[in-house]
């Protein structure tokens, strides 16, 4: 699927996107939401308390394995 995302400024009550040939001549949904400071930023940066917490993460679930091997 292609899709296109586009942060624009506005200066009046019209906006103007130019789509890429491959989504010409097709049915398009257009959605307009307004962005915050948060999304307009091109990088989120992890906080040291969110790193420092990275190390308790639990990575791997215990699944109990009860297959006999030695039949194989």
């Amino acid at each position: 699927m292609l899709a296109l995302r586009k942060i624009l400024k506005t200066h009046s009550n019209k906006l103007y996107i130019t789509i890429p040939n491959e989504m010409k001549n097709r049915e398009l949904e257009v959605i307009i939401m307004p962005v915050t400071d948060k999304e307009s930023n091109q990088f989120e940066f992890w906080t040291d308390e969110e790193l420092n917490k990275l190390s308790h993460v639990q990575l791997g679930t215990t699944i109990p394995d009860n297959e006999d091997f030695s039949k194989w």
